[in-house]
């Protein structure tokens, strides 16, 4: 938090807050490296980390049904 000059005292985060990171980690989600974003800004404007998540569209796609479909569908334009 030093790089956003925060004080520990105005963080915005709550241990359901750090759960709920830890829980879209575990269900791949997100990446480690996204869930370090995601809890900056969570601890910055007070958002769950499945609000920034959603907001922003970062769900990685893991199910390999859909990312051939994706490829597919870009290797046809």
């Amino acid at each position: 938090m030093n790089e956003r000059k925060i004080e520990i005292r105005n963080l915005k985060i709550f241990p359901t807050d750090l759960t709920d990171l830890r829980k879209q980690i575990d269900k791949d989600i997100i990446s480690g490296k996204m869930a370090k974003e995601i809890f900056a800004e969570t601890a910055e404007t007070g958002k769950t980390a499945s609000q920034i998540i959603n907001e922003k569209g970062l769900a990685q796609i893991t199910d390999e049904k859909d990312l051939n479909q994706i490829v597919e569908k870009v290797l046809k334009k």
